[in-house]
């Protein structure tokens, strides 16, 4: 079953005062708080809570980005990497070890399994050098929690912790130096990066970068300046490439 939804999304200003205004009179609030409201926000809300494929039509101002926010976490899934582990240093055709944890803490599973991709970036303009697609690794098994609670706002039964483990090698010729590890999903159609991750490390054209690496020499720090990361919302380059039949 499918839902489609048109309706309001709104900013709801909530004020506490000490009695009911009565008539003629003015007072002032003791406190004011904000929240997502708008009959049409709720139903689709409810709806995807409750395992319906929902979608929602409604029109939002510049301050309203976080209803969007609101809508995507709950109507789809929302893929989060916790934890991600590799070797500072690693040999051009030897293998290495790669481990992450992803956690779907959305509301329903992505209903495709595209590809996985462990891929190397240039540290200055961070655009892929080498890349690999991970084996046996197929997210449409990456579940949401179950028995959503309405009053608490959250899963009685939460979701899975998927713990990917792999060995891999990178079978081209990389010369040495120092690169970006970074994990991305491509659209096998034309094996372009077109899912991200719920992540903050971001960089613009759809990798996620995990931190600086060694190819046949020693990197002192993996860790990455969050100041090179780009924001997820803003990023337009994403898109569908079709690779021609041939004639």
């Amino acid at each position: 079953m499918k839902a489609l939804n048109y309706g309001s999304l709104n900013i709801d200003f909530v004020y506490n005062v000490e009695h009911f205004v009565r008539s003629g009179e003015t007072i002032s609030s003791q406190n004011m708080a904000i929240f997502a409201g708008g009959k049409g926000l709720n139903q689709s809300v409810a709806l995807a809570k409750s395992g319906i494929d929902t979608w929602h039509a409604g029109n939002i101002g510049e301050d309203g980005e976080f209803l969007a926010e609101i809508l995507q976490k709950a109507m789809g899934y929302r893929f989060i990497i916790n934890e991600f582990s590799y070797p500072k240093e690693i040999k051009v055709g030897a293998q290495f070890p790669i481990s992450f944890k992803v956690v779907n803490s959305g509301s329903s599973p992505f209903y495709y399994n595209w590809p996985v991709e462990v891929a190397l970036l240039d540290p200055e303009s961070h655009q892929k050098v080498w890349g690999k697609i991970l084996e046996e690794v197929n997210i449409s098994e990456w579940m949401p929690g179950d028995n959503w609670s309405v009053d608490e706002h959250k899963y009685q039964i939460a979701p899975p912790t998927y713990h990917i483990r792999k060995n891999i090698s990178i079978d081209a010729p990389i010369a040495k130096g120092k690169y970006i590890l970074a994990l991305t999903v491509l659209d096998p159609a034309g094996m372009q990066p077109s899912l991200r991750f719920a992540n903050e490390n971001y960089f613009e054209g759809g990798y996620h970068p995990m931190g600086y690496i060694g190819i046949g020499e020693s990197v002192a720090d993996t860790r990455l300046n969050p100041d090179l990361f780009f924001d997820i919302q803003s990023d337009k380059s994403l898109k569908y490439q079709f690779k021609q039949p041939d004639k």
